[in-house]
């Protein structure tokens, strides 16, 4: 009878320290505040070069930006060209605790973004 009820307590014990792990990891995990995921219901393979793409965790950049000649020539040729490769999402003006984001990023547009990069520089080092 001793051995069963001791029995039963070890099982008790194996069972609440399982929970209690369990509990432990899952408000640790949810409570990561720093990271957002930013593929949740967008689908994985690209618009523009039809591959797929991976996850990626960038900065998430906040404040108001100005425009520049080269941002304004990124964005326009971005949108079209190479819209799965960034290296910062922004985050707007007011600051937040979220540091990071997961986002998916296209190897075909991470090509052309660097090509494109090399020729805008050479296209503006002879002006």
């Amino acid at each position: 009878m001793k051995s069963l009820l001791n029995t039963e307590i070890v099982r008790s014990m194996k069972q609440l320290h399982s929970l209690l792990l369990i509990a432990i990891v899952t408000i640790f995990v949810g409570c990561d505040k720093t990271t957002v995921e930013g593929t949740r219901g967008k689908s994985d393979i690209c618009e523009i070069h039809h591959v797929q793409m991976v996850k990626k965790k960038v900065p998430i950049a906040y404040g108001l930006f100005s425009a520049t000649p080269f941002s304004l020539a990124y964005h326009a040729a971005s949108t079209n060209s190479f819209p799965h490769a960034e290296d910062v999402v922004g985050g707007g003006c007011v600051v937040d605790t979220t540091k990071w984001a997961i986002i998916y990023s296209c190897p075909e547009c991470e090509r052309i973004r660097h090509q494109w990069e090399l020729e805008y520089v050479k296209k503006t080092k002879g002006n």
